[in-house]
């Protein structure tokens, strides 16, 4: 919708009337076109949907579906470095892969990623050397919008176990982890203390409480495993801010390293580790197991005691071809 301006210019000058009767119908059907298309948009159709339209192929059409395609996300991801290798010059690096990629999607774009990209290799040996460390956008990050939140503040735990039962639709608005409750809480608070966590999306709730979430490129956050969908954060649930939404989502657009956020940032603790991998499992698992994936080391059987046996024992002086039994013994 909008305020639409029409300009037509003769050519050749001339004074004639019908000339001038001309462009005043051709005005006014251009104008009746764009009112019928402007009321059904009001209605939430789109002009296409109403059968042929004056603007059905024009800027406006494209205008209006740039708005409900939602941007991408773009962040760096880069991959483990490998091993060492011997360069032409003779000196020893580690290379890695670094992608331009969507963090909810994981798919390549058109779109750049606005921080500066990571580097792809480092020497093996930094002493002397400029060593690749990566941590000048670990503190970035940016809005999303808003969500349509039914959630009360300050109602949850520290180690909130909703989402560990699996849901049909996304759980707690796509922030299953944590909630971190304090008065006028900041996004910057939020954000640090989510990040620490090993998460990536984060959510203001009341201006009271703190979420957190994870997106794909995060993988870490999932144990290299496939998400499930109810605790994925959903992006196309976001919309415009105004003064009065109740959870406003921002997410770190820093870069992601080996499929986690930067372990410069990382805060965590072993309670934090049991925690997430029970809610993203759907069950409580021991304590000590989430860090490494490891069982214990199961306590050694003890050997059975032998049972006797019954040995055959001959008289002696006997010729082999002439033994005869002469008892048992046990041993």
């Amino acid at each position: 919708q909008g305020t639409f301006a029409f300009s037509f210019v003769v050519t050749e000058t001339t004074d004639s009337p019908m000339l001038l009767a001309v462009v005043a119908v051709a005005a006014f059907v251009v104008w009746a076109g764009l009112t019928v298309a402007e009321k059904s948009c009001t209605k939430g159709e789109s002009a296409g949907n109403r059968g042929r339209s004056l603007i059905q192929h024009g800027p406006i059409h494209v205008q209006l579906a740039a708005v409900e395609q939602r941007l991408p996300m773009m962040s760096w991801v880069a991959s483990a470095f490998d091993d060492c290798t011997l360069a032409e010059d003779g000196s020893k690096m580690n290379n890695r892969t670094v992608e331009c990629l969507d963090a909810f999607t994981l798919s390549p774009s058109p779109a750049p990623c606005r921080l500066q990209k990571p580097c792809e290799r480092k020497a093996c040996n930094c002493e002397g050397n400029e060593c690749c460390t990566d941590t000048s956008d670990i503190q970035n990050y940016e809005a999303l919008g808003c969500i349509h939140s039914t959630a009360t503040a300050n109602a949850s735990n520290y180690f909130d176990f909703t989402c560990m039962n699996k849901s049909v639709s996304s759980c707690r608005d796509g922030l299953p982890f944590f909630s971190k409750v304090q008065s006028r809480i900041t996004k910057q608070t939020c954000f640090a203390f989510c990040l620490s966590k090993g998460l990536d999306v984060f959510g203001v709730l009341h201006d009271m409480e703190c979420r957190c979430g994870a997106s794909r490129a995060n993988k870490a956050a999932w144990y290299m495993d496939e998400p499930r969908v109810d605790l994925l954060f959903a992006i196309d649930k976001v919309y415009n801010c105004s003064e009065t939404e109740v959870l406003k989502v921002y997410r770190y657009t820093g870069h992601f390293e080996a499929g986690s956020v930067p372990s410069a940032v990382l805060g965590l603790h072993q309670e934090d580790l049991t925690y997430i991998d029970s809610v993203r499992l759907g069950y409580l698992r021991a304590q000590g197991l989430a860090e490494d994936e490891q069982l214990p080391t199961p306590m050694p059987t003890p050997m059975p005691t032998p049972k006797p046996t019954r040995r055959r024992r001959w008289r002696r002086g006997w010729a082999p071809g002439r033994r005869r039994w002469w008892g048992t013994r046990r041993s």
